[in-house]
């Protein structure tokens, strides 16, 4: 962030500028030297050779005319390469390239140390071991030199801290440089140490940055700088604000490049599908009116976005190629801006990919912010799996490897060991297990490799002593399957995420948890609630009609659901529709394994059921359901049996639905035909 602040109140000279200025100071905070940076501006109308120009952080740079250097491991002296810079373009000097990119996600344009390949190096006359800025007494200085005279020129000066023992003052030193002659050549006054107004050093991630062009109350005569100027004696404490850090971006506009960014997810593996969400936030000085994110080279995508948070409501958009830009947007400290690019393939090379991000308030100027956001691009894991499906069939003892999508996390189910769930496309589940440890790796969404060994406890097939590979973060979960009450008190979906509706029927606590009884018309099920899953079950009470996820489980023989995410319960609505019956309009073949969808409603929350399969002749094949009625859609799946579990023949039957509303006592029919067919021979 960069910021024109000129008090009309302050003693100030204003002047065309006719010489570089350094513009940003970033000292980092305590324990990280390594991504601090000086920021170079070019406010001239013209462009600037840098051919003769050098930077240093030490008092007597001047002595390196006779190739004299400190010896501090701190202190260095460089200069730029033969390179121009345009009229308003800055150019960010880190001092270690490496842990400039690690700290801001962007590499900076030169560095002193030449620690990262990726980033240009500047000349090196002398740079110590670890070149850094000092907290408490620093300096940067910028100058010129011809290669041959006594004397050096100043261009800009920028001190800081609270002690003044390291700043610059050349009063009257006397050098005689490399020139033909032998006579020393004496620097003009500089303004002393103890009369510079210098700012303290930034703390909590700060930086020291100009507020605008103008040198406040630099004297521009007599000095040692070019054409006369004394850079000593500018007044900095006027002249730069500290504020959050923006390198090589620097505006004159107050607010421009303002703003942090971060983004999800922030790793991913080598050309994968995933949505990338970018979330925007603002300060609370300035609002951002224009938002761009460029997107890296390398990443696919069809230029499909969605703008969602309420600092992008009334907000616009504009793709062009790998840049979207967001206009009418009012980003600020309490109103975010989310941007989620949809459906990008990642790249086939691996490595950080930066999302450069620029800003702008009403009527300014597009400008990077500090810290670019990145996403790490990983190698795909190469692991031969069987499916889980396949695993459960395999003998107690098997070696095991399979891949999954964690469904029930750690910590959730015991707080003391490893208790968890994973499914896969396979549509079924197993438990992992690991005494006396949590396995943090195993959050809810983390795709995982498991390669251990298959066992079994009091019936629940488990895979302990497992090596554990991490492919994935924050995937989204498979759809759990739509079942009964009724299916849910078999063992039949053990190990399987699911999803039942139905009314609360009672409850019922223990030391240990509490458990939840529900029926949908087809029998109660049994849905437990471990206090470790802390799930507040305040608002449910017994006839409340809801929908629950979560994992099938075996209890003594019987099956029951594991409730373990308070987002995985929540209150149906009611189908203002009546009464309904609703099937598929095409035959089903019940011995190749096909299910027949039977979508029904009783229409009223105090109601019995009788949902009932016939023959042409009207003989009764089957009771579906015949208990309490359900006053929202819910699908039976019939399966083509009779009641004695025997394949119906092939031919037509009838679907018949009687409901009894029990508070007017109404009886009500619904009648639907059903094709059974057969696999040609």
């Amino acid at each position: 962030m960069k910021h024109l602040l000129v008090s009309l109140f302050l003693p100030i000279l204003i002047f065309a500028q006719d010489h570089l200025l350094i513009t940003e100071v970033f000292v980092p905070p305590s324990g990280d030297a390594s991504p601090a940076f000086v920021e170079i501006f070019n406010p001239t109308d013209a462009v600037v050779s840098l051919n003769q120009i050098y930077l240093a952080n030490y008092n007597t740079y001047y002595n390196m005319v006779n190739e004299t250097y400190s010896a501090n491991a701190a202190h260095f002296v460089v200069q730029f390469p033969n390179i121009e810079l345009n009229a308003d373009e800055a150019i960010a000097i880190a001092t270690n390239g490496t842990g400039f990119f690690e700290y801001f996600g962007k590499r900076a344009d030169y560095e002193v140390l030449g620690s990262d390949d990726m980033t240009p190096d500047m000349i090196d006359l002398k740079v110590g071991n670890n070149p850094s800025f000092n907290l408490t007494s620093g300096m940067i200085v910028l100058f010129t030199w011809d290669g041959a005279a006594d004397l050096i020129e100043d261009v800009d000066y920028v001190p800081w801290g609270i002690f003044n023992t390291s700043w610059m003052d050349k009063s009257n030193v006397e050098i005689d440089g490399p020139d033909a002659d032998n006579n020393a050549s004496a620097y003009n006054t500089d303004q002393a140490k103890s009369s510079q107004q210098a700012q303290s050093a930034p703390t909590d991630g700060k930086s020291l940055q100009r507020s605008g062009l103008v040198e406040v109350d630099e004297v521009s005569t007599s000095g040692n700088g070019i054409n006369g100027h004394n850079e000593a004696t500018e007044n900095w404490e006027s002249s730069f604000i500290k504020a959050d850090p923006g390198p090589g971006s620097f505006s004159e506009n107050p607010g421009d490049g303002t703003g942090t960014a971060t983004i999800s997810p922030d790793s991913v593996l080598a050309d994968s599908e995933t949505n990338v969400v970018i979330q925007v936030t603002g300060t609370s000085d300035y609002t951002i009116s224009t938002l761009e994110i460029t997107i890296p080279d390398g990443w696919m995508w069809g230029g499909n976005i969605t703008r969602s948070g309420s600092g992008l409501a009334l907000s616009s958009e504009l793709i062009s190629g790998n840049v979207i830009t967001i206009n009418n947007a009012v980003i600020s400290d309490t109103e975010i801006g989310i941007v989620t690019i949809n459906d990008i393939t990642s790249p086939e090379a691996t490595g950080n990919y930066v999302f450069e991000i620029k800003t702008a308030i009403a009527g300014g100027q597009l400008t990077e912010i500090g810290a670019f956001p990145r996403i790490y691009v990983k190698e795909p894991i190469i692991i031969e799996t069987i499916t889980i499906e396949e695993a459960r069939q395999l003998p107690v003892g098997s070696d095991v490897s399979v891949k999954g999508i964690v469904i029930i996390g750690v910590g959730k189910l015991h707080t003391t060991f490893t208790d968890v769930y994973i499914q896969d496309e396979s549509g079924y589940g197993i438990n992992i297990y690991k005494s006396g440890t949590l396995d943090q790796n195993l959050q809810r969404g983390n795709e995982v490799y498991i390669q251990g060994e298959l066992t079994e406890y009091n019936g629940l097939l488990e895979i302990t002593n497992y090596k554990l590979t991490l492919a994935a973060e924050g995937f989204e979960l498979p759809d759990p399957i739509l079942i009964t009450t009724d299916q849910a008190s078999s063992t039949e979906y053990d190990s399987r995420f699911v999803v039942i509706r139905g009314g609360i029927t009672g409850n019922s606590t223990d030391n240990y948890g509490r458990n939840i009884y529900m029926d949908d018309g087809t029998g109660e099920c049994t849905v437990r609630v471990w206090n470790t899953a802390n799930i507040d079950l305040t608002n449910y009470e017994i006839g409340e009609y809801v929908f629950i996820k979560g994992m099938g489980s075996v209890y003594n023989n019987a099956g029951q659901i594991l409730l373990t995410y308070q987002d995985d319960i929540y209150k149906s609505t009611f189908d203002s529709s009546g009464v309904h019956l609703k099937l598929a309009n095409r035959p089903f073949v019940p011995d190749k394994g096909e299910l027949m969808n039977i979508e029904y409603s009783s229409g009223a929350k105090n109601s019995h059921i009788n949902l009932r399969i016939f023959d042409l002749g009207g003989r009764l094949i089957v009771t579906l359901i015949d208990g309490v009625g359900v006053p929202f859609t819910n699908i039976y799946q019939w399966n083509g049996r009779n009641y004695l579990g025997e394949l119906v023949p092939v031919g037509t039957y009838i679907c018949h639905l009687e409901v009894i509303n029990e508070d007017t006592g109404k009886r009500t029919e619904k009648l639907a035909p059903i094709v059974v067919g057969t696999v040609l021979k």
